[in-house]
C-alpha cells in the first residue's frame, strides 16, 4: 500500500503539469498563428499530401485537425501523453524504494524517457486515426497544384 501511495505522490504533479504545459501551448499555437495543427503529427506523417504544395499541405492540414478535434476531442491525446509520462516517471521513482534496482537519477529518467517515446508514438497514432479520414475527404474535394 505505502509502494501506491509513493506512485501516486510521484504521479499526479507530473501529470498534472504535463497536461497543463501541453494545453498552454496548444492554446498560444493556435492563437498566435491561427494554427490548429496537432501537438504530435505534422504534414509528413501522411503520404496523401505529398502532392500538395508545402502551404497547401499545412493548410489542409489545419482544416482536417479543427474538424477532427472539435470539442473537448483535442485534449484526448495530451490526457494520454500525460498519463503515460508521468506513469513512466513515477514508475522510475517507486523501483529503487521497493527492489533492488539502483536509486539514481539517470535510472529514474531513463524509465521516463522510455515511457515518454511510447506516449509520443500512441498519440501521435492516434492522432493520425482522428485526422486521415477527415483529411481523405478533403483531399477529394480539392485538386492539388500543378507547382511544389
Amino acid at each position: 500500500m505505502a509502494a501506491l501511495q509513493i506512485f501516486l505522490s510521484a504521479f499526479w504533479p507530473v501529470f498534472i503539469g504535463t497536461a497543463v504545459a501541453l494545453s498552454l501551448v496548444r492554446f498560444f499555437k493556435r492563437v498566435s498563428a491561427s494554427n490548429a495543427s496537432p501537438l504530435f503529427t505534422g504534414p509528413k506523417s501522411f503520404p496523401e499530401l505529398a502532392a500538395f504544395t508545402k502551404a497547401e499541405q499545412i493548410e489542409l492540414l489545419n482544416q482536417a485537425a479543427r474538424e477532427a478535434f472539435h470539442g473537448g476531442r483535442w485534449f484526448f491525446p495530451i490526457l494520454i501523453f500525460s498519463g503515460v509520462l508521468a506513469s513512466g516517471l513515477a514508475l522510475g521513482y517507486v523501483l529503487p524504494l521497493v527492489t533492488a534496482f539502483p536509486h539514481s537519477l539517470w535510472a529514474w529518467v531513463s524509465v521516463g524517457v522510455v515511457f515518454g517515446g511510447f506516449g509520443s508514438a500512441l498519440v501521435a497514432r492516434l492522432e493520425r486515426r482522428y485526422l486521415r479520414p477527415v483529411l481523405r475527404k478533403m483531399i477529394e474535394t480539392r485538386a492539388p497544384s500543378k507547382s511544389r
